[in-house]
């Protein structure tokens, strides 16, 4: 799924136009791999929603690669969205 879909599929869930930017807290943040020279990293992100007098809530996730300098500065390599359902 790209990036815009995972956008689309938050709309539809929001009932919104396709915004530019998820909104989100960020709840767990997780490093699924590491080595000497890089490392990768999901950060997972809750959106609630009670406008229907219920709690409704919308997952997502970045999926973040890290290029690790030799003083241990990380550099985003890439990051990409993914709609998630725990």
């Amino acid at each position: 799924m790209s990036d815009f879909e995972v956008l689309q599929t938050y709309a539809s869930w929001a009932g919104t136009v396709v915004p530019d930017k998820l909104p989100g807290m960020p709840f767990a943040s997780l490093d699924v791999f590491e080595d000497e020279s890089s490392l990768r990293n999901r950060l997972f992100y809750l959106v609630p929603d009670t406008s229907s007098g219920e709690l409704r809530c919308f997952f997502h996730l970045e999926d973040n690669l890290f290029a690790k300098e030799p003083n241990g500065v990380l550099l985003l390599l890439e990051s990409s969205l993914h709609h998630f359902s725990p």
